[in-house]
């Protein structure tokens, strides 16, 4: 799991997923009815991504995302829940 603070780490985290998948920007593109270009932007520079755009990548990777409370000092940890995860098997990143 890996801990996604800017939106460039989301960014920098769909990428990394989209190249273990073995997919294109284009496939990503066309299966979320998004532009090519605009997924490109989206995992070079996410700081300015719209946020259905950022839901439109995540649903045509096949991901689930997921939001957790921050650690506290003492606290046990929880099950390391991924930011983000593959909906068809127990991948998460």
């Amino acid at each position: 799991m890996r801990r996604i603070g800017t939106p460039n780490d989301m960014g920098i985290v769909l990428q990394d997923i989209r190249k273990v998948k073995k997919l294109t920007q284009k496939q990503v593109a066309d299966a979320s009815g998004l532009r090519q270009a605009t997924i490109s932007d989206l995992e070079r520079n996410a700081e300015n991504a719209q946020i259905n755009t950022l839901f439109k990548t995540i649903a045509a990777l096949g991901l689930d995302l997921y939001i957790a409370d921050k650690k506290q000092k003492g606290d046990v940890d929880a099950g390391n829940q991924p930011a983000v995860s593959d909906k068809n098997s127990d991948e998460a990143w």
